[in-house]
């Protein structure tokens, strides 16, 4: 079976028309916004959604959130040239999902004194059975173990 765009599939059923017409209007109005706005904050906002006049706009944090707010005036304007029918934006903040697993930090963990190992033995028999305790005669079981 040879593979096919996704347009392939929406196209053929009648269903998927308007799905497919709103999917090429995002496409297109991701496109003018990635031409219209500085490039550093378009390459971490997205166009989310026009419903009823209003555009929303997906920010991947706070910050790129609070630099679009400045720029809507213009970008409005300018929306508007290009023949959108665009009355209002909103500026909402969607982290990305991370691409990859955090790295474990390399080398040695952290090892604890003469000193500290006392400390938390006696805190261990101070302890009544609880997970507490668990954790702290886990912690030093793994003192123990270290070289």
């Amino acid at each position: 079976m040879s593979a096919h765009k996704i347009n392939f599939y929406l196209g053929v059923a009648a269903a998927g028309q308007p799905l497919l017409k709103e999917a090429k209007q995002l496409a297109r109005m991701q496109q003018a916004f990635t031409e219209i706005a500085p490039p550093l904050l378009a390459s971490h906002c997205t166009v989310g959604g026009l419903h009823q006049g209003k555009l929303t706009f997906f920010a991947a944090n706070a910050a790129i959130a609070a630099k679009l707010k400045h720029i809507l005036p213009s970008l409005l304007t300018q929306f508007q040239t290009k023949g959108y029918e665009v009355t209002v934006f909103s500026v909402a903040v969607q982290a990305a999902a991370p691409t990859s697993p955090p790295k474990k930090v390399s080398g040695n963990a952290p090892q604890i004194g003469r000193e500290g190992v006392k400390s938390l033995e006696n805190l261990a028999t101070e302890l009544k059975d609880t997970p507490l305790k668990e954790a702290v005669a886990s912690l030093l079981k793994r003192a123990n173990k270290a070289p």
